[in-house]
């Protein structure tokens, strides 16, 4: 997913709020016990990985 950065720019001639940037290493993630889903960056799952949690 891309991940949303809170800064603002111009485009077109119009000033926009917030931006998505290229690259954002997100991933949305669902809760198997209770199919809640959420946004989760990749260190904490490749963290999981290594330590052997996942």
């Amino acid at each position: 997913m891309p991940r949303e950065i809170g800064a603002g720019r111009i485009v077109r001639g119009r000033y926009e709020n917030t931006f998505r940037a290229r690259g954002g290493h997100l991933a949305l993630c669902r809760d198997l016990s209770n199919g809640q889903r959420t946004r989760l960056a990749d260190h904490h799952i490749l963290f999981a990985v290594e330590i052997g949690e996942a």
